[in-house]
């Protein structure tokens, strides 16, 4: 959906939740989904290219519940470029979702929307330690976004 082609709708969040994964090094991940703006296309009708007519800029906040003494590391000085941890070697790991739960906004048209958050692929950085020396991870996931009309609720 083109920003063009749509108009920003204004929402409250009624909950934001972590969601956890234990990775298969024994490391528990809390990531945490935030919707920062929302957009509904006005197309009259369905919107062709997507099943869902909102499209929406989030912020994903991770980091490391718990973690093993051996992947503790050096404590970052500071945070690095992304670009210089994309080069990195990345260990990916499997995974297994604790919790998954939903967020849910309350729309301007009394209408609410649930955004549930779903890791697809977990990676540890090779050699790259937070502040705290924990090992970093790269998470992909995607935004899985449901809308239920106020009349349904």
């Amino acid at each position: 959906m083109s920003l063009l082609d749509s108009s920003e709708v204004e929402f409250e969040p009624e909950r934001e939740v972590w969601n956890a994964y234990e990775v298969s090094d024994g490391t528990i991940l809390r990531v945490r989904s935030l919707l920062l703006k929302l957009f509904r296309s006005n197309h009259a009708g369905p919107v062709p290219e997507r099943r869902d007519p909102y499209s929406g800029r989030f912020q994903t906040v991770m980091n490391v519940k718990r973690t093993s003494a051996e992947l503790k590391g050096r404590r970052a000085e500071r945070r690095l470029p992304l670009r210089e941890l994309q080069n990195r070697p990345v260990v990916n790991e499997e995974f297994t979702a604790i919790d998954e739960g939903w967020n849910r906004y309350r729309l301007e048209t009394g209408d609410l929307l649930k955004v549930k958050l779903v890791a697809t692929r977990i990676g540890r950085i090779e050699g790259s330690w937070d502040e705290f020396g924990d090992p970093l991870y790269a998470v992909s996931f995607v935004n899985v976004v449901q809308e239920i009309k106020k009349s349904q609720t």
